[in-house]
């Protein structure tokens, strides 16, 4: 479904704000959140949107506020983001089915890649934040689920918002990640990941070994910082032989650390070297 061949089209950000809603109706989230969209589909708009993210993937627990803390007294950026991040998956699929049952459309603005794949079972529609005009990797991947997108662009010159343009133009139609794949699709082959006389490739990092077959969203911050001290002793050109050698030994990275590798995978498939 196009939200483009309909005008007006009205969008109703919700965003987070049923967090004070809940605390204010002194009701649960996830009644704050349905309560909102009724009020949305009830005022005539055409879809509702919320933003999706964890505020481990976006934001160093070192982060400062950029806020005035008289208003707002969080100090960190993490801590912030923290207080409003407790749905996922599974929340954001009960509002798309309630959505759908009383006829508005179901936005949800992702603000890390692995939102990015879960809000694609529920959403015709991308939308990319300004924060993220500039971020091609992120866009890259929004291009390739093959879906409308819009884009805010606040804050950003023309040749920023060209080059977002042109990195959705680009893009190939809809992607879709083999089964097995590492994530670093942008530069790997299934097939060379997946052969049987693979070999695997250690990188003092036989101790990561513990972790075979671990949930990623269930890493530890001193389990992460194991990963993130071979990550920084790596140099560009080893990072797709570690990624396969993860992968190869069923050791999944932390998302945090999997999202910092494919950007400079990404980057140097995007602007090579030359010898």
């Amino acid at each position: 479904m196009s939200i483009f061949n309909e005008e007006p089209f009205l969008i109703a950000e919700i965003g987070v704000n049923y967090y004070d809603i809940a605390k204010k109706e002194n009701i649960s989230n996830m009644d704050a959140a349905k309560l909102m969209v009724k009020e949305a589909k009830d005022a005539g708009c055409n879809a509702v949107k919320f933003q999706s993210y964890k505020a481990n993937t976006i934001a160093s627990k070192n982060s400062p506020a950029y806020w005035d803390t008289n208003e707002e007294p969080t100090t960190s950026q993490y801590e912030l983001f923290k207080k409003f991040d407790s749905f996922g998956e599974e929340e954001y699929r009960e509002i798309a089915d309630y959505c759908n049952e009383i006829g508005i459309m179901f936005l949800s603005t992702p603000f890390d890649f692995d939102s990015i794949d879960y809000l694609d079972e529920f959403m015709d529609v991308y939308k990319i934040s300004s924060s993220d005009l500039t971020n091609i990797p992120f866009i890259r991947k929004i291009a390739e689920k093959g879906k409308d997108i819009i884009i805010s662009t606040g804050a950003s010159n023309l040749d920023e918002i060209k080059l977002a343009i042109d990195t959705i133009e680009k893009a190939n139609e809809e992607y879709e990640r083999p089964d097995g794949c590492c994530g670093a699709h942008e530069v790997c082959e299934n097939e060379s990941l997946l052969a049987t006389n693979a070999k695997i490739i250690y990188f003092d990092d036989e101790e990561l070994d513990a972790f075979k077959d671990r949930d990623p969203q269930s890493y530890t911050d001193e389990e992460i910082s194991q990963f993130d001290e071979v990550f920084m002793t790596l140099r560009e050109n080893e990072l797709v032989d570690w990624l396969k050698s993860l992968q190869l030994r069923h050791v999944p990275l932390p998302e945090c650390i999997k999202e910092q590798a494919l950007m400079i995978i990404s980057e140097r498939r995007n602007n090579p070297v030359t010898e």
